[in-house]
C-alpha cells in the first residue's frame, strides 16, 4: 500500500475502535521500513499513529515509550521534519510530561509548539496545547489558570468546527465547575459535550462524560442518578474495551457501596480499579485507588490495612512532590489518627492539610478536614466543657457543606453534630440534628437506592462469574482443539477423560512410510522460508487424502511422511485403505512441482502388530512401536520411484480384504537393513 493509502487505514482502524491492532501494524511497519530523510514526515506520522493507538488504551507505559522513542528522533532532525508534524509530536512528547509530572518539560514542549505553527491555520494543533496546559494547571491546583486554558481551548476548537475536539472542551471545562463547587454549570458543560460526542460518534468520549456526570451527582447526593450514569459510561467502556476509564468507573462505583456502607463490595470495585491502573503504568491512580482502599479498611476498623494504603498512597504523591494529593492523604491519615487517639498528631496532620487548600482556594477540599478537626476537638478538648473549638469547626464545615449542596458531606456532619450536643446535654439541637441526619440519610440512602445499589453489584458479581466460566469453556475448547489437532480424535478424546498413560496393542495394522527422492539436493536450491512453504503445500495434500481414505497421520520429518490405519481407530479393510491412499499419493506427487520442478517419491507399507500410544508429559505425541514399524520404513528405503513397494504380509492381507489378488511384481527378495532378506513386491496403479 502507498502512504496515503495506509494513513487511510490506520485511521479506519481508529474509527473501528481497533487500537490494539493499530499499534500492532504500525510497529511492524516502524520496524521494517527503511526510514532516511526524505520520508522522516512520514515516519513521525506514523509515530503519532502508534501514539494515539496507545492513549486510546489509556496505555501510560508505552504511550511514554513511544514518547521517548519521538524525542530521540526530534533532537536528531528537527530542522528536517515539517512545522506541522513537529508540533503534534512535541504535543504527545508533552503530554506524557504532564502526565508524569514534569512540568517544567512539558511547558518546554508545549511552548516550542506553538511557536511553530499560525493558531489560525492550524485551529486544533492550538486548542490541543491549551488543553494540556489547563490540564497541566489542573493538577497543580492552579484551578482559575486552568479555567481559562480549557476557555482558550474551546475558541480555538470552534473555528475548525470539530465536533470531538469541542466536546472536549466543554468535558474540560465541566471538570473545572465541579472542582469549583460549581455543579449545575458542571453538568451544562457535560451535556454540551455529550451533544459534540455523539455528533462525533466519540465512544470514548462519552464514557468519560457519563462518568463525570455521575461524580456531579453523587456530590449532590442523587445516587441513583450516579449509578444510572456510571452504568452507562462503564456499558460503553466494556464495549470498547477502554480500560482506564472502567477502572475509574468502578472507583466511583466503589465509592458509592462505601457510602451504603457496603464496604467489602467497595473494596472489591477498588481492587479491580488497582489492577487495571496497575496494568496500564497509571502510578497516581493508583494512589488514589489506595486512598480510597485504606479508608474502606479505616471504616471496617482495620486500622493496620488503612495504615498501609494510606502510607502507600502518600509515597507515591510523595515521589511525585503532588502537593494536592499529599494533602489528600494528610486528612486521611489525620482521620485514622484521631481515631487511634493520636491527637496531636492529628491535629498536626490535618492543620497542614487544612492551611494548604485554603491557600489554593480549594473550598471543597476542606469541609472533611474541618468536620475531622471538629471530631478531634469534641475528643481532644477535655479540658473545654462546652467544646466550643468543636462546634465551630463542625458549624464552619455544615456552612462550606451547605453552601457547595454537599448533601452527603451534611449528612455526615449532622449526625456528629447531634452526637456532640447530646455530649453536652443540649437536648432540643442534638434532636434537631439528628432529625436533619435521618432526613439526608432517607433521602440519599433510602431503600430504592440500596436496591439499585444492590442490583448493580449483583449484576457484576454475575458478569464477573459467568466471564470466568466464558474463560474456561474457552480454554476447554481451545485444550480440545489442540490436543485433536496433535493427536487423533479418539485418543484426544480418551486424554480429556483423564486418562493419562494410554498404549494399545494391535496384532494387524497397516503402516505407511514415504519420503521424496534427492531432497537434499532440491532443498540446496531453496529459501528457508520456500522450503517450509513448499513442503507445508505438498503434505496439506497427503492429510487431505488421509482423511478422504480414514488413515491417521502419525507424523512427518523433514520430507518424509509416516501413517497409519488400524489404529487408534479399528477397522476390518485397513490394507484396502492404505493401499487406495498409496495409489492417490502417487498420482498426487507426479503432479505436484517443487520450486517449479517434478518430484519422485517412494513409499513403503507393512502389515503387522504394533503398540501405539501418547509420549511426553507436556508436548505430546502420538506414535508407533514394534518391528512391523521398522520393516515398512525399510521398505520405503529400498523402493523404486513412484511406486508402492509392499511386504508379503501387506499383500496378504490386502488380497483377504480384496477377496481378489491385486495386481502386483514380485520383487524376489529385497535385503532390508537389521532384517535379511524378505520377499518384496511393487503394488500396481489401477
Amino acid at each position: 500500500m502507498t502512504n496515503q493509502e495506509l494513513e487511510f487505514h490506520f485511521k479506519q482502524l481508529l474509527a473501528e475502535y481497533r487500537f490494539t491492532q493499530l499499534a500492532d501494524e504500525v510497529s511492524e511497519l516502524l520496524n521494517t521500513t527503511q526510514w532516511n530523510k526524505d520520508n522522516l514526515d512520514w515516519r513521525m506520522q506514523c509515530f503519532q499513529f502508534y501514539f494515539e493507538a496507545y492513549q486510546r488504551l489509556a496505555d501510560s507505559k508505552n504511550m511514554a515509550r513511544i514518547a521517548s522513542q519521538m524525542q530521540v528522533i526530534i533532537e536528531d532532525h528537527d530542522s528536517e521534519i515539517s512545522a506541522e508534524i513537529l508540533c503534534k509530536t512535541l504535543i504527545s512528547i508533552a503530554t506524557v510530561k504532564i502526565s508524569q509530572y514534569e512540568f517544567v518539560e512539558g511547558k518546554q514542549s508545549i511552548d516550542k509548539a506553538t511557536e511553530l505553527i499560525d493558531s489560525d491555520k492550524f485551529p486544533d494543533l492550538a486548542g490541543k496545547a491549551h488543553i494540556l496546559l489547563g490540564s497541566m494547571y489542573y493538577q497543580q491546583g492552579d484551578y482559575e489558570k486552568a479555567e481559562k486554558e480549557y476557555e482558550n481551548s474551546l475558541f480555538h476548537f470552534l473555528k475548525s468546527n470539530n465536533a470531538g475536539n469541542i466536546g472536549t472542551s466543554h468535558v474540560y471545562l465541566g471538570m473545572m465547575k465541579f472542582e469549583l463547587g460549581n455543579y449545575e454549570d458542571s453538568l451544562k458543560q457535560y451535556r454540551m459535550g455529550e451533544l459534540f460526542y455523539i455528533e462525533a460518534d466519540n465512544q470514548a468520549g462519552l464514557s468519560s462524560i457519563y462518568n463525570n456526570a455521575g461524580n456531579v451527582y453523587k456530590e449532590l447526593a442523587d445516587f441513583s442518578s450516579a449509578l444510572t450514569s456510571y452504568q452507562k459510561g462503564l456499558d460503553i467502556c466494556m464495549k470498547i474495551n477502554r480500560k482506564s476509564t472502567m477502572a475509574t468507573l468502578f472507583i466511583n462505583m466503589g465509592s458509592i457501596q462505601f457510602a451504603l456502607e457496603y464496604y467489602e463490595n467497595a473494596n472489591e470495585y477498588f481492587e479491580q480499579a488497582v489492577k487495571i491502573h496497575d496494568e496500564l503504568g497509571n502510578e497516581s491512580l493508583v494512589g488514589h485507588c489506595y486512598i480510597n482502599l485504606g479508608s474502606s479498611y479505616f471504616m471496617m476498623k482495620d486500622y493496620e490495612q488503612a495504615e498501609i494504603h494510606y502510607n502507600l498512597a502518600l509515597k507515591i504523591f510523595s515521589d511525585k512532590d503532588d502537593e494536592v494529593n499529599m494533602m489528600s492523604c494528610y486528612t486521611s491519615i489525620g482521620e485514622l489518627l484521631i481515631a487511634r487517639s493520636e491527637y496531636e498528631q492529628a491535629f498536626e496532620y490535618l492543620s497542614k492539610a487544612l492551611d494548604f487548600f485554603t491557600s489554593k482556594q480549594q473550598y471543597s477540599r476542606r469541609i472533611n478536614i474541618l468536620h475531622s478537626l471538629g471530631l478531634l476537638f469534641s475528643k481532644y478538648g477535655e479540658a473545654d466543657p462546652k467544646k466550643e473549638k468543636a462546634l465551630d469547626y463542625l458549624q464552619k464545615a455544615m456552612e462550606a457543606a451547605s453552601k457547595e449542596q454537599r448533601k452527603m458531606d451534611m449528612m455526615r456532619i449532622y449526625k456528629s453534630m447531634s452526637g456532640l450536643y447530646a455530649e453536652l446535654c443540649s437536648w432540643e439541637n442534638a434532636y434537631k440534628a439528628y432529625d436533619m441526619y435521618h432526613s439526608l440519610n432517607d433521602e440519599i440512602v433510602g431503600n430504592t437506592v440500596r436496591n439499585q445499589a444492590e442490583t448493580i453489584d449483583r449484576n457484576r458479581r454475575l458478569a464477573e462469574y459467568e466471564k470466568m466460566h466464558q474463560i474456561e469453556r474457552a480454554a476447554a475448547v481451545e485444550q480440545k482443539k489442540l490436543l485433536t489437532n496433535l493427536l487423533p480424535h479418539e485418543i484426544a478424546e480418551r486424554m480429556l477423560k483423564g486418562e493419562n498413560r494410554i498404549a494399545d496393542e494391535e496384532e494387524s495394522v497397516s503402516i505407511f512410510f514415504s519420503d521424496i527422492i534427492g531432497f537434499t539436493a532440491i532443498a540446496k536450491h531453496c529459501s528457508p522460508v520456500d522450503l517450509l512453504s513448499e513442503l507445508d503445500e505438498y503434505f496439506s495434500i497427503y492429510d487431505t487424502l488421509a482423511l478422504k481414505h480414514g488413515i491417521e497421520k502419525i507424523k512427518t520429518i523433514g520430507d518424509a511422511y509416516m501413517a497409519v490405519c488400524g489404529i487408534p481407530k479399528k477397522v476390518d479393510d485397513h490394507a484396502l485403505r492404505m493401499a487406495n491412499f498409496a495409489k492417490d499419493i502417487v498420482k498426487a506427487s507426479k503432479e505436484f512441482t517443487f520450486n517449479g520442478k517434478h518430484i519422485e517419491i517412494r513409499i513403503g507399507i507393512h502389515s503387522g502388530p504394533v503398540i501405539a500410544g501418547v509420549i511426553g508429559l507436556q508436548k505430546f505425541a502420538y506414535d508407533l512401536w514394534g518391528d512391523a514399524v521398522n520393516i515398512a520404513s525399510r521398505l520405503e528405503s529400498t523402493g523404486k520411484p513412484n511406486s508402492i513397494h509392499i511386504s508379503n504380509d501387506f499383500l496378504e492381507s490386502l488380497t483377504k480384504q480384496m477377496g481378489e489378488q491385486p495386481a502386483s511384481v514380485s520383487m524376489g527378495e529385497t535385503m532390508l537393513k537389521n532384517r535379511g532378506a524378505m520377499q518384496t513386491y511393487l503394488l500396481q496403479m489401477d
